[in-house]
């Protein structure tokens, strides 16, 4: 193994993997040979964090396109003709 990893950095890395995968707490546990679930939970809670914020990004693209197309949409026969009425 190279010098600049080691076992504690690959055991976190698994973890970390585990917990993006969406695996629990104990079954993360059961795999890297925690005996705390307080180390597993802060891995799981940051997974949660990155799916959360990509998930938020995401519908905020889905919203904006959503926006843009309504706007750029023609609109009606009758819209138009009362839009030039009411001016």
């Amino acid at each position: 193994m190279p010098d600049d990893i080691v076992m504690h950095g690959l055991r976190k890395t698994a973890a970390c993997m585990l917990a993006d995968g969406l695996c629990s707490t104990h079954e993360i546990a059961s795999i890297t040979g925690h005996k705390s679930l307080k180390e597993i939970e802060r891995y799981t809670r940051e997974a949660n964090q990155r799916m959360l914020a990509s998930a938020a990004i995401s519908e905020a693209g889905t919203e904006r396109e959503k926006n843009v197309e309504w706007q750029t949409r023609p609109r009606p026969e009758w819209q138009t003709e009362a839009r030039v009425l009411i001016c």
